[in-house]
């Protein structure tokens, strides 16, 4: 039923060595489209005008159950209203958008995780609408993922324990897979609010823990719903000739890229300085505000890898894997290349605001996180081997070629950087 049932497979290994790509000497400067006063502590865009409409539809028995279990809804719409009206409307694309957690494409179940786009179109092809689809099981076991697991990977307290003894993290994640198995036993759409209260009720979930993983979630699925937006402000479902399937993937790689330097620009670069900001986020310094926006972010970049992860299990019988199959890249490569575009913005634009310690932190942060996913099967030597494929180098080269072609401002400084990754890994294949 593609459920998840084994999530970690334990694989006995030493620590894979990451093939990381490196920018050298590459500066991703973000500016503002717009004047805005760094100091304010609310900086408000500027609306936009138009008289169409969107819509959100919900299962109506969502809203018979509790507000933490409703939460997970509203906001993931609220993420992907929030972003789709300013990108649609830059594109001069219709910000006409439905947003459905009802429907489900084709060969999808309530809990498939993922999301699809749909694009509508005039008799000549042009955009005229824009619908978001999201299995409506999928807010709910993302919520429980974070609630369960990744809030606590990130607390300092919590993860001491997950360092000593990696597979108390990886019972966590076998822990959430059983009681999601559990609250689906009898799914059907009309006990749809009945599998959301089965699950929480066997992870434990009340409203307390909802005040503590709010945020978690909504910069995730924010992370999530900036890649599905990607898909449209690219114009790739109306783009003629058709994209062929090694365009294909890399239009997600790309939306991966655009996903990523959006996040970076909303949450880091228009950080407010000022000292009512400091006190809202109990930050000392604006360049500790700086710094644990920054740190948000890529601590969210891991989480979507352990989500893809988990994606994987459903696709292959239970058992992690960041495989891509036909369509997407290995979700190695779609974790580790957004990581550096994250880390070369927040260097070009605050090296002279974030010390060597700041940098320090999040490198360590990185490298204990990964090495407990390794230990305990999440990220493979197979998924680190991918990286050398042929057909993975050369998604770079043809990302790069789109990116010119479409004239994607914000990631046009990647270019010869992607060009150049190309042909090391090439080089690095040949027999010596």
């Amino acid at each position: 039923m593609g459920r998840l049932r084994r999530v970690i497979k334990q694989i006995e290994r030493p620590v894979v060595q990451l093939h990381r790509p490196r920018f050298s000497h590459v500066r991703l400067v973000v500016e503002s489209d717009d004047p805005w006063d760094s100091t304010a502590m609310t900086r408000r865009s500027s609306p936009v005008e138009t008289a169409l409409t969107s819509r959100v539809q919900f299962p109506s028995a969502l809203f018979s159950l509790e507000y933490d279990e409703i939460f997970p809804y509203e906001r993931f719409a609220h993420n992907l209203l929030c972003h789709a009206v300013d990108a649609l409307h830059a594109k001069d694309l219709p910000p006409k958008i439905s947003i459905e957690f009802a429907g489900l494409p084709e060969g999808q179940y309530p809990w498939t995780l993922n999301c699809s786009i749909t694009v509508g179109t005039d008799p000549s092809g042009n955009a005229t609408s824009f619908g978001f689809g999201i299995p409506n099981m999928v807010p709910a076991i993302i919520y429980a993922l974070v609630a369960t697991a990744l809030h606590d990977f990130f607390d300092p307290a919590e993860f001491r324990v997950f360092s000593a003894s990696p597979d108390v993290f990886a019972e966590r994640l076998k822990r959430l897979a059983a009681s999601v198995n559990l609250g689906l036993k009898n799914y059907s759409p009309e006990s749809f609010a009945l599998a959301i209260r089965g699950i929480y009720e066997q992870l434990g979930l009340d409203m307390w823990r909802l005040h503590q993983c709010s945020n978690d979630y909504d910069h995730l699925t924010k992370l999530i719903a900036n890649h599905e937006i990607a898909h449209a402000y690219l114009k790739q479902a109306t783009r003629s000739p058709h994209a062929t399937l090694s365009e294909g993937i890399a239009f997600e790689f790309i939306a991966d890229l655009l996903a990523t330097h959006w996040y970076f620009r909303k949450t880091v670069r228009l950080t407010p300085d000022s000292p009512e900001y400091r006190a809202f986020t109990k930050t000392g310094s604006h360049a500790d505000s700086i710094f644990e926006n920054a740190r948000r972010g890529l601590r969210n970049q891991i989480s979507l890898l352990v989500l893809m992860a988990l994606a994987g299990a459903q696709r292959n019988q239970g058992v992690a894997s960041l495989d891509g199959g036909s369509t997407h890249p290995n979700g190695l490569q779609r974790f580790l290349w957004p990581r550096q575009e994250f880390l070369v913005l927040l260097e070009s634009n605050y090296s002279n605001v974030l010390s060597k310690d700041h940098f320090d932190q999040l490198e360590t942060e990185y490298n204990e996180r990964m090495e407990v996913l390794n230990k305990i099967g999440l990220v493979s030597a197979a998924d680190s081997r991918v990286m050398l494929d042929p057909v993975q180098c050369d998604t770079y080269e043809v990302a790069a070629n789109l990116l010119e072609t479409l004239d994607v401002k914000e990631l046009t400084g990647l270019i010869p950087h992607l060009r150049k990754m190309r042909e090391t890994l090439s080089l690095q294949r040949e027999p010596r």
